[in-house]
């Protein structure tokens, strides 16, 4: 599957995800060289602990997956990177 035909794929996905999932699926889309979790929630103005339980919820769909980790220094701590999901199907629990 090309990375267009997954992401018209991911568009007609949307309808079954939360507003939540959708704006951080969004933000990692919109961004290929991926984000970490503190970045998402500067962006969405959010919690980092409201925007973790998203990731994973996109992890278990499948569209989302870790692609390595970098030190955050305002944290002090290697923070995970989510990228759009490459390869496989989307899987729905």
């Amino acid at each position: 599957m090309s990375t267009k035909q997954q992401i018209e794929s991911l568009d007609k996905t949307n309808t079954e995800l939360g507003p939540r999932q959708e704006e951080v699926l969004k933000l990692i889309r919109s961004h290929p060289e991926g984000l970490g979790a503190w970045q998402i929630a500067a962006m969405t103005r959010r919690y980092v602990h409201a925007v973790r339980p998203r990731i994973n919820e996109l992890v278990a769909r499948g569209l989302v997956e870790q692609r390595g980790e970098r030190w955050e220094e305002s944290t002090k701590r290697h923070e995970a990177i989510w990228v759009i999901r490459e390869s496989g199907q989307m899987t729905f629990a």
